[in-house]
């Protein structure tokens, strides 16, 4: 299942109670897990395209 990150709103929390989604914790890391397996727990990452930022 995904894991959503950041601060849950309501539906989120209850969509975690429903097994739809594993609630990441309120702090963001983009080299975070973002699965997580419904039966054992254990987490990882999938292949995502590079997201590259520029600054000015």
């Amino acid at each position: 299942m995904d894991i959503l990150y950041g601060m849950p709103s309501h539906e989120a929390f209850e969509m975690a109670e429903r097994k739809e989604i594993a609630l990441g914790g309120c702090c963001i890391d983009i080299e975070g897990p973002e699965r997580s397996c419904t039966s054992c727990g254990h987490e990882w990452r999938i292949k995502r395209q590079e997201i590259k930022f520029e600054f000015k």
